[in-house]
């Protein structure tokens, strides 16, 4: 609460995995672990429990995201949606099997090292080509309110600013771009 100044533990032991995503939404916090799945707490932290109905066993998820009222989440097992915050998942039939996806107002994108980037308007239900002018081998995406950036292994950075309709690349360097943060 002190912009890292000092700490408290609301919890600890997430089984077998490792903490690999969170989403805070006021009081709602959801944890994506590497290997077990979903941790959430609808009080701010006072109390935790498994959100994985739906979820396959021994989930690895990388993203857990908000688009509309739906949450988003992904890793080895593909793309999963829930209606009701966490307490049950369905998969997302995507284009490509384990995509990074980020949102922009409620378009959801995604991206995988082997295949064109792509996005739904319609929560996940159908999928069009968004990679016109976008490099191969995406890694990596971030949103920054209506601009989406993108990494690439060949050392590319993007920027789409109208939904993914068009990118442009920002600038190259000599190495993978894995993670992007803004």
């Amino acid at each position: 609460v002190d912009q890292g100044g000092s700490w408290t533990q609301l919890a600890e032991g997430w089984a077998d995995g490792m903490t690999s995503s969170i989403l805070i939404e006021g009081q709602h916090i959801f944890i994506g672990t590497w290997g077990s799945g979903i941790v959430r707490s609808l009080d701010g932290g006072l109390t935790w429990g498994w959100a994985n109905t739906g979820l396959p066993g021994s989930a690895g998820i990388s993203k857990i995201i908000r688009c509309g009222s739906y949450l988003f989440c992904n890793g080895w097992n593909g793309v999963f949606r829930s209606m009701d915050d966490g307490g049950t998942w369905t998969t997302v039939n995507t284009p490509t099997e384990q995509p990074d996806i980020e949102v922009i107002d409620s378009t959801i994108f995604i991206v995988d090292y082997y295949s064109t980037a792509s996005r739904s308007v319609d929560f996940g239900v159908t999928w069009q080509s968004a990679s016109t002018g976008l490099g191969p081998h995406v890694t990596s995406m971030k949103s920054n309110g209506t601009d989406l950036y993108a990494g690439t292994t060949t050392g590319g950075v993007y920027r789409t600013t109208n939904a993914g309709i068009q990118w442009s690349l920002l600038g190259s360097l000599s190495t993978e771009v894995e993670n992007i943060s803004i």
